[in-house]
């Protein structure tokens, strides 16, 4: 009897050192947290920040079944380059030059 109760501890504690093992990211560095707005997609959030979608997943598992509004990702901080909004470039009108200016001449 204590020779199967003992088994049966040994077991489960093999079984947690596993499930504790999957749990642990596989990055330690630093990171930032991103929260998911209305419409956003892991490939859009990667974009974002300049990183594969492959690193967002790695440290957000349930991320691969999909991502929702106000959901909260961590991603690396040493790849963390925040892409700039692209802005409009404002366009350079040249000065008009209409008849009359020249008629004169």
């Amino acid at each position: 009897m204590f020779a199967c109760t003992l088994l049966l501890l040994i077991g489960f504690n093999g079984y947690s050192q596993d499930v504790d093992e999957v749990k642990k990211p596989k990055y330690n560095g630093p990171t930032v947290n991103h929260t998911v707005t209305m419409g956003e997609t892991v490939m859009m959030i990667a974009r974002k920040y300049l990183i594969k979608p492959e690193d967002i997943y790695d440290l957000n598992p349930k991320a691969v079944d999909g991502v929702s509004p106000q959901m909260v990702l961590v991603i690396r901080a040493d790849k963390h380059q925040e892409r700039e909004e692209k802005k409009p470039k404002k366009k350079k009108i040249a000065p008009q030059i209409s008849n009359a200016d020249t008629a004169g001449e």
